[in-house]
């Protein structure tokens, strides 16, 4: 949240007026109707249950007595029903008047009722049938899970369900820990279907003169349908900033409250966008509208309109346009959204949008440019409708998407440039007792290219084993396989006939499992067409990790393979992976590991075609912190030539600190790649991080990176972020920052020499999610230690270029 470990200052019972701090309070949109919504109900969660009445009369009686005192210390936990235990303590003493069933109770007491409790110096409560009310004065709190409320006094009217709070100070915790959120306001009504709040004031600053706030002159919840705050004025730097009349916020979808966004975009340049909510009385209809500007293509405009919003769903209508006064033309864009219940089980969703936008946007990345058209027209369109049915027996779902882009040539005339489309299905349903009927498919077009698939089956579960017939086929099955050879354009196993045994467990641990199947393929391939029969059978053959001996573990799994073709061909394949491991107390262990594919034949389809390899790895690792190190190496058997040895060495004396580095090198002992990293952070004012990964044999660096953080005198801090991409042999980040922290807020400035640009960015730290101001650069990537195990891994197994 921000807070740099400070805690706020416990604010005064009673105090001045607009929620006891005299100050108006920040929010985002967000969180308005969560924690109003969830304030109110904590300070009136007594209301909720309507047999809470009986509680206090059960907590209250006594033996037969007209009156009884208790003195100091004493405690009343008389009878009460095991469903609802209550308990009630004072330290001072207690009556109870059985002829007005009116319990008055002093000094300290505290009421504990499910999962909330109740503090406060004096409370009194009636339980007269029709007449039950509870009040309590005196440094009242009243706490739940994640909330804590302070306020002078509380009534709350049991028979009625109404309640009052004086003076109320709440802290309530965000959702996904997002910090605190402080509350407060003079006066606070709530009954069972409305909450009013005047002079409401908000903020997630944790001291006790807040930096930012917002302020509410009244808010009114209606619970299940909308929150009507007026007079909403935003507050920061001592000044208002903004001001809403008036803002009603459903309750049934997001909420639509935004404050003005202020940032940079290279394209755009600056912009300030601001969005109004609207929610007609007694309309299902609302929205918003948007009225943003930014300074290289000027004014934009849109609404997005929720023409309903219901238990059904919700359906949506937005357009957005701008001027563009760099290209010349109007960019608009054209959305449509909805989901349609209209009967239990039944769901119906649809989308679709339509942009127009300058034909050279970098935006718009599939363009013809050799059509020649920068500066004209270019479009882009999607579309999309699906259904969702799930009612027992039957389950279906299908959608169709297509998309396209298109631009105008010189002529003016409109050409597709890139479209494509996909139609997709699954189904099942009950034939029978535990047979199921599945099926599915995809037809996807891209460009003038079809890919297809469809299957269809039939199963079911026996005691020793599962069966399955049925047949699928699929056509252009490597359509988005770009850069790879396509070495057959249509399959299909239609029909087939499988046989899946279940798990047999076997000694020593081990499970074996069988399947077999009889299929007529078909294939195209690129020298002509294949079909004919295929019977196959396997065994699968796993056991657990064994312990050989203390710190001695050993693994095997395995399967076997066989098919037979009515051509006469035959394939046999048998894989197998064998582990053997070493641990020693002292932080060191050995791995050996074996990975075996035997094939005996040949397939004459494609599809299942399988190759022999046979590689075998050592591995030796310490792991004893704040150290760490492996290397590894192994011989490939099959092809007879060694593998390069990766090795890695870590030192991390701390969460925030450490350096990795590690090298690659061939059998021979020659280098060939090399990558460093190191980090330290001790806190979040300072911070060195460096990166680099070089190629030995290209003789250049893969990459270069640093972040450097330090702090200045007082609040202030500085910052520094470069990096460098050897395979463009550009410098892609390069800023140097000045970091003002004012607590609960940042505000930065930045200059990115790359961009050649300069900004302001201004966030509230409390909530991550809503920068006021946003920074034109991009953060910086560094080479972490994932990345520097990627970049090394594409080197062990010696098929990097120039290995």
């Amino acid at each position: 949240m921000g807070t740099n470990g400070k805690q706020r200052q416990p604010a005064g019972q009673g105090g001045p007026p607009r929620g006891g701090w005299g100050w108006p309070v920040t929010f985002t949109r967000r969180w308005l109707v969560a924690v109003l919504v969830g304030f109110v109900a904590a300070v009136t969660g007594g209301m909720a249950a309507a047999d809470q009445q009986r509680v206090w009369a059960a907590a209250a009686a006594s033996p037969a007595q007209s009156s009884s005192t208790g003195g100091a210390g004493s405690e009343a936990n008389q009878p009460k029903p095991a469903s609802e235990p209550l308990e009630i303590s004072l330290s001072e003493g207690g009556t109870w008047d059985i002829r007005q069933e009116r319990l008055v109770a002093d000094g300290q007491v505290h009421v504990r009722y499910q999962d909330w409790t109740l503090q406060a110096d004096h409370v009194e409560a009636v339980l007269t049938r029709g007449q039950e009310r509870l009040e309590a004065r005196g440094h009242v709190v009243y706490s739940r899970p994640g909330q804590t409320v302070k306020a002078d006094s509380l009534a709350i009217d049991l028979t009625n369900r109404q309640g009052q709070l004086e003076q109320a100070v709440a802290s309530l915790e965000l959702p996904s820990n997002k910090g605190i959120l402080y509350v407060a306001a003079p006066s606070i009504h709530a009954n069972k279907d409305r909450y009013e709040v005047d002079l409401a004031s908000l903020t997630t600053c944790d001291l006790a003169s807040p930096h930012y706030h917002l302020d509410a002159q009244r808010v009114t919840v209606y619970l299940g349908d909308r929150v009507v705050v007026e007079g909403v004025t935003f507050h920061d730097f001592g000044l208002p900033l903004f001001y809403w009349p008036r803002l009603t916020i459903p309750l049934r979808q997001q909420s639509t409250l935004e404050l003005p966004q202020f940032g940079y975009s290279r394209s755009q340049g600056w912009f300030v966008k601001t969005a109004y909510s609207y929610y007609p009385t007694g309309w299902q209809a609302h929205g918003r509208i948007h009225l943003d500007y930014y300074s290289l293509v000027g004014w934009g405009t849109g609404i997005d309109h929720y023409y309903r919003d219901n238990p059904t769903g919700k359906g949506l209508l937005s357009l957005y346009v701008q001027p563009n006064r760099l290209t010349g033309h109007v960019d608009t864009t054209i959305a449509w959204q909805d989901q349609y219940q209209p009967q239990p089980g039944l769901t119906l969703q649809g989308e679709g949008q339509y942009a127009t936008k300058a034909a050279d946007d970098p935006g718009l990345t599939s363009t013809d440019v050799s059509l020649g058209t920068e500066g004209r027209q270019a479009n882009e369109w999607s579309a999309r409708l699906g259904v969702d049915y799930q009612k027992e027996p039957l389950q279906l779902q299908a959608s169709w998407l297509a998309s396209g882009e298109g631009v105008q040539d010189l002529a003016g005339v409109w050409r597709s440039t890139h479209s494509k489309q996909t139609f997709s299905w699954s189904g099942r349903t009950s034939l029978g007792p535990q047979i199921a009927l599945s099926v599915s498919g995809e037809r996807r077009e891209v460009d003038t290219t079809t890919r297809t698939r469809y299957s269809l089956q039939v199963s079911q579960p026996l005691p020793w084993f599962r069966w399955a017939a049925g047949l699928e086929q699929e056509l252009n099955p490597d359509l988005d396989k770009k850069g790879q050879p396509i070495t057959w354009s249509a399959f299909s196993r239609s029909p087939y006939v499988a046989l899946t045994g279940r798990p047999i467990r076997l000694p020593a641990r081990f499970t074996a499992q069988w399947t077999a199947e009889v299929a007529r393929l078909r294939e195209a391939q690129w020298n002509g067409d294949m079909e004919g029969v295929r019977g196959l059978a396997s065994l699968q053959l796993s056991s657990p990790t064994w312990t050989l001996r203390p710190g001695l573990s050993a693994g095997v799994s395995g399967e076997a393979q066989a098919a037979a073709y009515s051509g006469g061909e035959r394939q046999v394949t048998v894989s197998s992976t064998a582990s053997l491991t070493q641990r020693w107390n002292n932080g060191f262990s050995v791995g050996l590991r074996h990975e075996d594919r035997t094939v005996w034949g040949q397939s004459p389809f494609y599809f299942d075609e399988q190759f022999p390899s046979e590689i075998l790895t050592l591995t030796a690792r310490y792991d004893r912190a704040p150290y760490a190190a492996s290397v590894s190496g192994g011989y490939d058997l099959y092809w007879r030539q060694w593998r390069n040895i990766l090795s890695e060495v870590a030192w991390n004396p701390g969460p925030k600190a450490g350096v990795t580095a590690g090298l690659v090198l061939r059998p021979s002992g020659q280098l060939v790649a090399a990558a460093l990293t190191g980090q330290w952070m001790p806190d979040d004012r300072h911070q060195v991080q460096l990166g680099a990964a070089y190629n030995v044999p290209a003789h250049a660096f893969d990459q270069l990176s640093g972040t450097l953080r330090l702090p200045l005198a007082g609040p202030f801090s500085v910052e520094a972020m470069v990096a460098y991409d050897g395979t463009t042999q550009v410098l892609s980040q390069a800023q140097a920052a000045l970091i003002w922290d004012l607590h609960c807020r940042t505000v930065t400035f930045r200059y990115d020499q790359v961009q050649k640009t300069f900004w302001v960015q201004y966030q509230i730290n409390a909530f991550p999610e809503a920068r006021v101001g946003a920074g034109a650069g991009q953060a910086g990537v560094m080479l972490d230690v994932e990345g520097l195990r990627n970049f090394l891994d594409k080197w062990s197994s010696g098929n990097a270029a120039g290995s």
